[in-house]
This record gives structure tokens, sequence and C-alpha cells, in this order.
């Protein structure tokens, strides 16, 4: 069976079935249940794709396609460029790779969520001026917030070691 997308808006998001049983090029709309993880991120990825045509990236967080188009200081409906997507794959590479090599399986996160951590600190050309090792380095300090996105339920505890006298009245 085939799915393709007929309608995507914020209140209703549609797909249509084509059903082999009909002759011609009737379809069956079908309602898919929004409120998944799974289909969030599938929609994601379909605007991602209709805005970018980029294949190479994915995210594994809901919503943060949108994070990703502010942080590039565009609209979250801005439509990509040729020249857009040819400087964003000249740096891909680079940060995969060093995201890979910092976590290498650690995180449940993919390279794209931890650009969008990154391009809240910096801008893009300074992530694109950085070599591998230092960008490996950038992601290893922001360790803790990559950790919290990767698994949000966790619970993290903290131990401050304070030095002093307890005073009792």
């Amino acid at each position: 069976m085939n799915f393709e997308q007929e309608t995507y808006t914020k209140h209703q998001k549609a797909y249509t079935l084509e059903n082999p049983a009909l002759k011609g090029k009737e379809k069956q709309y079908m309602s898919m249940p929004t409120d998944f993880r799974e289909a969030k991120l599938y929609f994601d990825f379909l605007l991602q794709y209709r805005y970018t045509k980029l294949r190479e990236i994915h995210f594994t967080q809901p919503g943060f396609f949108e994070k990703f188009q502010i942080a590039l200081d565009h609209t979250p409906t801005y439509r990509w460029t040729d020249e857009d997507r040819y400087e964003f794959l000249q740096v891909w590479p680079n940060i995969e790779y060093a995201f890979q090599k910092s976590y290498e399986n650690a995180l449940s996160i993919s390279a794209a969520d931890a650009l969008v951590i990154l391009l809240e600190r910096f801008t893009f050309d300074q992530i694109a001026a950085m070599d591998t090792w230092v960008l490996a380095r950038m992601f290893q300090a922001y360790w803790k917030e990559l950790y919290q996105l990767s698994f949000p339920n966790a619970i993290t505890a903290e131990t401050k070691k304070t030095v002093g006298v307890l005073q009792t009245a």
C-alpha cells in the first residue's frame, strides 16, 4: 500500500490511501492519529523535506525542525534555495562525524538534534568554521543538555561540595 500526504495543516492532518480494489485514481481518506510521537516525527520529516529537500538529516525530537529553521534565522516555512542546501551539505558531514565521534551510540538523539542545541549558542557560520576536533569538544561541553534531551524522564542529581561550619544555636 502506498501512502501519500494529501493535506497538512496544524489542525487537520490527513493521509490518502490508494485502494487497489478501486480502478482509476479514486482514493479513500484515512485519518491518522497525530498524538503519537512517531506520527509527529513523520509529519516533521515531511515538512522538513518539503522546505529543505534534505534527506541527510533527521530529528528525533518532535518540533525540532521548526527550532532548527528559527536557529538558522529563517521562518519555519522558509524554502531553502540550492545555495542554502549546498552551504549546509558542505558542513554537515563534519558536524555528523564530530557528534558520532563524541557519543558513539551513547545517546538516543541524532546529530541534527545536537546541532539545534549548538545553534542556540553559536551562529551557523561559527559552527561551519570549527574543525571536527573543536566540534567534538563543543558536543562534550554540552553533554548535560544533550543527555537530558536524549533521556527526558531521567532523574539527574547534582551534588555540590561545600566547605563550612555548621552552626547550631
